[in-house]
């Protein structure tokens, strides 16, 4: 099961979109896109999503609703499909059952103390990689999708050999993915491929 950990507590729907189309791609795999707020949770489930980008509510609709025996066919969902995009707000529940953890988390710029007006945020992902560090299950990988500075991946890396440590937590792949797509595009640049992915990866001993 993939999960994408989409906020904690702050309000950009950022892993939203990038769930929706692996969710469409991949029919075989539950996609739960999990969100502290309920508010924006209830959106995603409505057909008035949190956010706009051409094309996305049909990506949502499809394999968040599924297509059924009875409904009518069309060009673009020819069969019988089963819903496999899940939003939910029971973010510990998602990422115990995950295989693979995409985390998704605001990094606004720092608007107080060192660094104010330019330094990034990372209080919320800090707090983020705490939290799905203990709950995720062994052998689990675990994505950092935020925009971040460089050696972010390193202080993340410190954070859980820290837990590892003191709290006997599981050992868990990370990986640091750095993606390339135009903003209010996400959906259709993934469907279409236009898009480059980078991605660094380091197993936590």
């Amino acid at each position: 099961m993939y999960t994408a950990v989409q906020t904690f507590k702050l309000t950009k729907p950022r892993g939203g979109p990038t769930a929706a189309v692996i969710a469409l791609k991949n029919p075989q795999i539950k996609v739960h896109v999990a969100d502290l707020n309920a508010n924006r949770i209830q959106k995603w489930n409505s057909k008035h999503l949190p956010v706009y980008e051409p094309g996305l509510l049909d990506v949502v609709r499809l394999a968040r609703d599924g297509v059924s025996e009875t409904a009518e066919r069309s060009c673009d969902a020819p069969n019988l499909r089963h819903p496999n995009l899940f939003f939910t707000t029971n973010v510990k529940e998602s990422v115990e059952d995950a295989d693979l953890i995409l985390m998704s988390v605001n990094t606004p710029t720092k608007t107080s103390g060192i660094g104010a007006g330019s330094a990034t945020n990372l209080i919320a992902l800090e707090g983020a990689m705490t939290s799905v560090a203990q709950w995720a299950k062994p052998g689990a990988i675990i994505v950092e999708k935020s925009t971040v500075p460089c050696r972010t991946a390193q202080m993340l890396r410190r954070i859980v050999s820290c837990l590892i440590l003191v709290s006997y937590i599981p050992v868990l792949i990370l990986v640091h993915s750095l993606t390339f797509i135009v903003q209010a595009c996400r959906s259709r640049s993934f469907q279409t491929l236009n898009f480059w992915l980078r991605a660094q990866q380091s197993r936590i001993y």
